[in-house]
């Protein structure tokens, strides 16, 4: 089996056992809105894999214009948002500041997607579906203050050189391959910090309020993979599709740890 397919199936495998995992939470009394949707999340995800899966071994190196994984991961993206919605439903609302940060970085990326594949209506919807995402994870991250004032100086510095060293590759006589490594390289950074310290806080962990920290810290490592994969080629593509599943599991552990109950 092809390389390319092996890392989605692994994701699957994984995604799988974190959905049967949620299942049986639901079924032992955890019936919190946020686990329910987290559910929901991860069988769309399942389901996004799945398609991709079976569409590439039917018909390898075709790219389809408009795709149905791509629907699942809109609904994936608005579940994600809606999970965290109803776990931080007493938190404060974004500042100004923050909100046109984050629909800045959005559009940024929208832009970049657009750019690449010319996929006006798919890129611009993933857009909006992921701003509502990067909304409620924002706010969860400074409601729980997940993370640090450096914490945030580093992943900001780290992203602008992300997404700005990919624009750049648009220029006239870039040098498109340096842009790129530049790129994942800074982005490598920034997902090994947010490893680490999502790591720290687990091992850390140990009340309601500092696993809601590591859910919140895992789901910007999945939004990071996410956006890192958007945006690479071969071989950037397949590291990070590899090891976006490490993500999804420290997603479910902090639920599963006690992060919510009802």
């Amino acid at each position: 089996m092809q390389l390319d397919y092996i890392c989605p199936l692994i994701a699957v495998i994984v995604e799988v056992f974190v959905l049967a995992g949620l299942v049986r939470m639901i079924l032992h009394g955890n019936r919190s809105m946020t686990v329910i949707f987290f559910t929901f999340a991860m069988a769309s995800l399942s389901m996004s894999y799945v398609y991709w899966l079976v569409f590439s071994l039917m018909r390898p190196n075709e790219r389809l214009v408009f795709a149905a994984n791509e629907i699942s991961e809109w609904a994936l993206f608005l579940m994600y948002a809606t999970s965290l919605s109803y776990m931080f439903a007493g938190a404060k609302p974004l500042g100004a500041g923050a909100c046109v940060a984050v629909i800045l970085f959005i559009a940024a990326n929208a832009a970049l997607w657009i750019g690449w594949s010319g996929e006006w209506i798919q890129d611009i919807v993933t857009g909006l579906c992921l701003c509502s995402f990067a909304f409620q994870l924002v706010r969860g991250l400074i409601e729980t203050k997940a993370l640090k004032g450096l914490h945030w100086f580093i992943m900001l510095c780290l992203l602008t050189v992300s997404v700005g060293t990919q624009a750049a590759s648009f220029l006239k006589g870039a040098p498109v391959r340096a842009l790129y490594f530049v790129s994942f390289l800074a982005l490598s950074l920034l997902l090994v910090l947010l490893y680490i310290w999502t790591f720290y806080r687990l091992r850390k962990a140990n009340t309601a309020d500092e696993y809601q920290k590591v859910f919140c810290l895992a789901l910007l490592l999945i939004m990071t993979e996410v956006l890192g994969m958007y945006m690479s080629g071969n071989p950037y593509y397949l590291i990070l599709s590899g090891t976006i599943s490490i993500a999804y599991l420290l997603a479910y552990i902090p639920l599963r740890k006690g992060a919510v109950s009802e």
